[in-house]
């Protein structure tokens, strides 16, 4: 199992909050998602990663509390 650093926890938690509560709801239809990924350098990333954990927080989004 692996385990999310700290960064990434308090990355997902202030995108959470973003997600208004009416727009947390289950689709059980195919969708598009349009994802714009603005980081602060010009390190390498995987893009592969940054849509994974997009994926996890919209499934998180749905039994996320505020």
């Amino acid at each position: 199992m692996l385990i999310p650093s700290k960064q990434y926890r308090e990355f997902e938690k202030e995108c959470l909050l973003l997600i208004p509560s009416k727009y947390r709801k289950n689709i059980d239809y195919p969708v598009n998602i349009k994802a714009i990924f603005y980081r602060d350098s010009k390190r390498r990333v995987d893009l592969t990663n940054l849509l994974e954990a997009l994926d996890d927080m919209l499934v998180k989004a749905r039994s996320y509390k505020r």
